[in-house]
């Protein structure tokens, strides 16, 4: 059975330094400077060893379909952030270059049990609520052929454990990128959860990739891969003028600068970073912000790529914090090339109402009246899971 699950979003701020930080990036946010963490691409290597050895814990998806996530203890986040805090100090090149996160923050964050500090943890150790409607609303829309994963690229912003997108690997995804803010999360949670859930081999195959830092740079990392890619494949297809045994067999030599197109196709690097971007982007409990909800939208935008899909669950509003559904899909709206409806929304009486939307592009000549439809229904979530069809 899964474990009961917190009833509301919250900062669990134990001391003042840690609210002193909070204050800070709010002001940061306000002045809409905000600190981004540089992005870089994690190994299988880099799997962290004690995270095997943590308690598990199942996560029903419908019916008797169920993942299973580590669990880590309740004291693992002050290390894990220490030793995260410790490698950018280091400062090597692959792991935090240009990155601004302030060391002040980094020990705020150490000192309390916060659910989540913006811009130093962002709450990847737990399964969030949303994250568990959001596989409902995977499981259903799949089920139903509304949401085709066959040889699907799939990216997870903000992924924590990665459920939804070790989901979409079972229902058929060819690649997946599990995209989460702090290295320390993907380490410990997100690489184990893939382990114990049959997957490490084709993330040791290049097929699920691990991907840390900011969205906005994670984003602009993905851009120069498919940029570089489309580069070579744009070499590779260029006619080859007639050219004299010497420079043939220069060009042949293993210190060729392009790599050949087998090469190119099964690259770690480049396998998750399709031309035209992701055919679904997944994301949950992650709009809590004005400032995370704009940064989410501009990875949206930049990663989806037409004819795909992107599925985001969230509180309709977030209280204290700023963020909303309502806020999101206003700046989807502003944007004339998509478009946003609501797939389902989750009201228990427990918890904070909660949405799932869908946002695509639309179809050339397409217009907003031309998609507007009725409304989702509103579902107790008994009923909702009763209405579900079996895993």
């Amino acid at each position: 059975m899964a474990h009961p699950i917190a009833p509301s979003f919250s900062f669990a701020f134990a001391d003042a330094p840690a609210a002193a930080a909070a204050d800070e990036h709010a002001a940061s946010d306000s002045a809409g400077e905000p600190v981004l963490r540089a992005s870089r691409v994690l190994t299988v290597n880099e799997c962290a060893a004690d995270a095997l050895h943590w308690p598990t814990e199942e996560v029903e998806v419908a019916g008797d379909l169920r993942l299973t996530k580590v669990t880590p203890p309740e004291d693992a986040l002050p290390a894990l952030l220490r030793e995260e805090l410790e490698q950018e100090q280091n400062g090597s090149a692959a792991t935090v270059a240009s990155t601004s996160i302030s060391t002040a923050a980094h020990e705020a964050a150490l000192l309390t049990d916060s659910d989540l500090l913006p811009d130093v943890y962002e709450g990847g150790l737990k399964v969030w609520e949303c994250a568990r409607d959001l596989m409902s609303v995977m499981h259903d829309m799949s089920h139903c052929g509304e949401l085709p994963l066959a040889g699907a690229h799939v990216l997870e912003a903000g992924c924590g454990a990665g459920l939804p997108a070790v989901l979409s690997l079972r229902l058929g995804a060819r690649r997946v990128v599990l995209q989460d803010f702090n290295a320390a999360v993907l380490r410990a949670v997100t690489m184990p959860t893939v382990r114990l859930n049959q997957m490490w081999a084709r993330a040791e195959a290049g097929e699920v990739r691990f991907l840390s830092g900011d969205w906005a740079r994670a984003s602009a990392l993905l851009l120069e891969e498919r940029r570089a890619a489309a580069a070579v494949a744009t070499a590779a297809d260029a006619p080859q003028p007639p050219c004299s045994s010497t420079r043939c067999s220069s060009s042949s030599s293993p210190s060729s600068s392009v790599p050949s197109t087998r090469d190119e196709e099964t690259s770690p690097s480049t396998v998750a970073a399709p031309e035209g971007g992701f055919d679904l982007v997944l994301s949950a409990d992650t709009l809590y912000s004005t400032s995370a909800s704009r940064r989410l939208w501009q990875l949206v935008r930049e990663q989806l790529r037409p004819g795909g899909t992107a599925l985001i669950a969230a509180k309709s509003y977030y209280f204290g914090c700023g963020g909303s559904v309502a806020g999101f899909k206003a700046m989807v709206s502003a944007d004339v090339r998509f478009e946003c409806r609501t797939v389902r929304v989750f009201e228990d009486g427990a918890s904070n109402r909660r949405e799932c939307f869908a946002i695509t592009w639309r179809r050339p000549g397409e217009s907003a009246s031309q998609v507007a439809g009725e409304g989702p229904e509103v579902l107790p979530e008994a009923a909702q899971r009763a209405s579900s069809p079996p895993g």
